[in-house]
């Protein structure tokens, strides 16, 4: 059985560049949701608070919420922690408008990952993060 798929595989096409970098944007996706369930978890365990924006990765760490891996994106340009995934101010649990999380813009050229409070996500286009991001922040209306 092993042997035939085997066979079968090497006719099957090799995965171009937009499937191995949609593949990534999806992975990428997926690990920022989790990190958002992760924040909501962290909160249901420290009296409905959200981890201190500061500290948020470390905080999830030490609580054995997430493993130092998902904080890694797929998609980062360097092995810094700091590069992948980025905890928005002025986040709201449970609204599903509010940013959480979102995956460091430069990593993707035509959108954003974002998490939102209610640990949905999205691929949303830059200029629509950034809109929302501010109106978020109270620099612009929404």
């Amino acid at each position: 059985m092993f042997v035939a798929l085997l066979i079968v595989s090497w006719f099957l096409p090799a995965p171009d560049s937009h499937s191995e970098w949609h593949t990534l944007s999806r992975r990428s996706m997926v690990q920022l949701q989790s990190l958002a369930r992760g924040c909501i978890v962290y909160a249901a365990n420290n009296n409905d608070q959200l981890p201190d924006i500061s500290r948020w990765r470390e905080l999830l760490i030490e609580q054995e919420i997430v493993y130092p891996d998902q904080l890694l994106s797929p998609g980062r340009i360097t092995d810094a922690m700091e590069d992948s995934y980025v905890m928005a101010p002025s986040a709201t649990m449970w609204d599903e408008r509010s940013i959480l999380l979102y995956e460091n813009p430069v990593h993707w050229e035509d959108f954003v990952n974002v998490a939102f409070g209610d640990a949905s996500a999205e691929q949303i286009p830059h200029a629509e993060f950034e809109r929302r991001l501010e109106a978020q922040l109270g620099t612009t209306d929404p």
